[in-house]
């Protein structure tokens, strides 16, 4: 009973802070149809080109109130990541059929964040995975976490033509996921349901 107990408080706290994702500023400004990235640019007098980027959305101030409880999901020091909430749907007292609608979630997160970035930009010769986007990002840009990281993320902002696209590119991943979590955060209050029933009966 209090293994049962344990499972139904990590569903719990991960269905917590899902909430506060989905009512965030981040993801009302992500939302909106004037969320993107424009390209634009200009030949200058001496035949130079000059180009810019502009992104519309989120607001730098949303999206680090974003990624401050974002994380929970994705750093497995944290009870509530995806691995460590994936531990708990294998535990004997959840039904398969739960496990199988977990996975499904968890596999297709898993093959948009290893798939090239959105934009298929390559940088350095090599073509950067959503997950690497958005590793960078929050390591290398938002956390200074990661030197590596800080650095490459400090080339990508310098570079005029890959800033705005890269930084489109993580607030989209940033969406993306948020969906899975979403799906899970559902499947968590059917899962804490027929939990709560069996602790009754038993």
């Amino acid at each position: 009973m209090e293994e049962i107990q344990q499972i139904i408080a990590s569903l719990e706290l991960f269905n917590e802070k899902a909430s506060i994702l989905l009512g965030s500023s981040f993801i009302n400004a992500l939302l909106s149809p004037d969320s993107g990235v424009k390209l634009s640019g200009r030949t200058e007098n001496d035949n130079s080109f000059l180009l810019r980027t502009e992104v519309t959305g989120p607001s730098k101030e949303s999206i680090d109130a974003f990624v401050l409880t974002f994380r929970f999901f994705i750093q497995d020091n944290e009870p509530i990541s995806f691995r460590n909430i994936a531990k708990i749907y294998e535990n004997a007292y959840i039904n398969g059929e739960f496990l199988e609608r977990f996975n499904s979630a968890r596999v297709a997160t898993n093959k948009l964040l290893d798939s090239p970035n959105m934009f298929n930009i390559t940088f350095h010769d090599s073509k950067p995975t959503n997950r690497d986007v958005m590793e960078t990002f929050i390591y290398g840009g938002l956390a200074h976490a990661n030197p590596e990281k800080n650095q490459l993320y400090n080339e990508w902002m310098g570079f005029p033509p890959t800033r705005g696209l890269f930084q489109t590119c993580f607030n989209s991943v940033l969406g993306h996921v948020l969906r899975a979590i979403r799906f899970i955060s559902i499947l968590n209050r059917e899962v804490i349901q027929k939990l709560t029933s069996t602790k009754v009966n038993d």
